[in-house]
C-alpha cells in the first residue's frame, strides 16, 4: 500500500506542479550577486593521463570539470537544490531575473570561476536591467573606474552621501536641472525610506543590500532573491518594517510558488568531464 501511495503520490505532485506552472503569473525578481556562487555547481579539475602514442608513451594534464559536492549543512544545500527549478522558470519566462548597474559593479570584482559552463545554473539567462533607486553617476563623476566600482566606493557613497545629505537642499539645487530624471527625483524625495531600511543594520555589506532592496521596491519587483540569511532575518524578523518587496531565499521562493518536485541539478555525478565533452 505504501508503494502504491508513493507512486501515485509522486504522479499527483507532478500533475499539481504542472497546473501551478501553467497558471503562474510572471514574477520579477532582483538577483543578489551572492547567488552566483551558489549557482556554480561545477568545479575545475586537472587529471593526469598517460597514453601510448605509437612507440611513445605520453603523459599530459587533461583539464576538465566535475560536479561540486553539495554542502553537508542543510540550509545551503536546500538553496542550491532549489535553483534548478527557479532557473528553468526564468528560461520559460515565468520569472524575470533583474539586475541593476550597482549589482553589475559588484560582478566586476568577482572571480569568473566556471560561469558559462554546463554546471552554471544561470547560463544563458537574460537579465532585465532596472534603474538603481538613485543613479550614483549623477552625483559622483570620476575617471577612476576601479574606485567607482569598488566595494568601498559603493558603500562609502551610501553612507556618506545618501544617509547624510539633506534631501530638501538637494532637491532645491536640482530644480534648475530639467533633464534630471523624475524617477531619481522621486526617490530623493523618499530618501527616508532608504534610511529606514538601514536603521537596524550594523555592517557595510548589509547597507549595500539595503540599497538593492530599496531598488527592488521602487521598481515594483516581487522579491529580492538572496542567500544572505542574516540580512533576511534583520529585515523580516528583527525589525518592525513593512516590506513591499521582501528579501527571500531560493528555497522559500519555490515553497511560495507551491512547487513540490524540484528539478535535478545538471551534473548528476562527480565523474571527470573533459572540456571538449559534449553534453548528455
Amino acid at each position: 500500500m505504501s508503494i502504491i501511495n508513493s507512486i501515485f503520490g509522486d504522479v499527483y505532485d507532478r500533475f499539481v506542479d504542472a497546473r501551478i506552472r501553467k497558471r503562474m503569473p510572471c514574477l520579477r525578481v532582483l538577483i543578489d550577486r551572492n547567488l552566483e556562487q551558489y549557482a556554480l555547481t561545477a568545479e575545475g579539475v586537472v587529471q593526469t593521463k598517460t597514453e601510448k602514442w605509437g612507440p611513445h608513451t605520453v603523459t599530459a594534464d587533461i583539464y576538465g570539470y566535475r560536479a561540486k559536492a553539495l554542502p553537508k549543512a542543510e540550509w545551503p544545500r536546500r538553496q542550491i537544490e532549489a535553483l534548478p527549478t527557479i532557473t528553468r522558470l526564468a528560461r520559460e519566462g515565468k520569472i524575470v531575473f533583474c539586475t541593476s548597474h550597482e549589482l553589475k559593479f559588484e560582478s566586476f570584482r568577482a572571480s569568473r570561476g566556471w560561469r558559462g559552463s554546463r554546471g552554471d545554473l544561470f547560463r544563458g539567462i537574460v537579465y532585465e536591467c532596472v534603474p538603481a533607486a538613485i543613479e550614483r553617476s549623477y552625483f559622483w563623476q570620476t575617471i577612476d573606474l576601479n574606485k567607482y566600482t569598488s566595494g568601498e566606493g559603493q558603500v562609502g557613497w551610501y553612507k556618506n552621501f545618501l544617509l547624510k545629505v539633506d534631501e530638501n537642499q538637494l532637491l532645491e539645487r536640482l530644480k534648475g536641472h530639467i533633464e534630471f530624471p523624475d524617477f531619481d527625483r522621486q526617490n530623493i524625495e523618499n530618501l527616508g525610506r532608504f534610511r529606514e531600511l538601514c536603521k537596524y543594520l550594523d555592517t557595510d555589506d548589509h547597507i549595500r543590500d539595503a540599497f538593492h532592496l530599496w531598488t527592488a521596491e521602487v521598481n515594483n519587483l516581487n522579491y529580492f532573491l538572496t542567500v544572505d540569511k542574516k540580512f533576511i532575518n534583520k529585515m523580516t524578523r528583527s525589525t518592525p518594517l513593512s516590506l513591499s518587496t521582501p528579501p527571500i531565499t531560493p528555497a522559500e521562493l519555490v515553497k511560495k510558488l507551491g512547487i513540490r518536485i524540484l528539478d535535478p541539478l545538471p551534473l548528476s555525478d562527480q565523474r571527470f568531464r573533459n572540456l571538449l565533452e559534449t553534453e548528455d
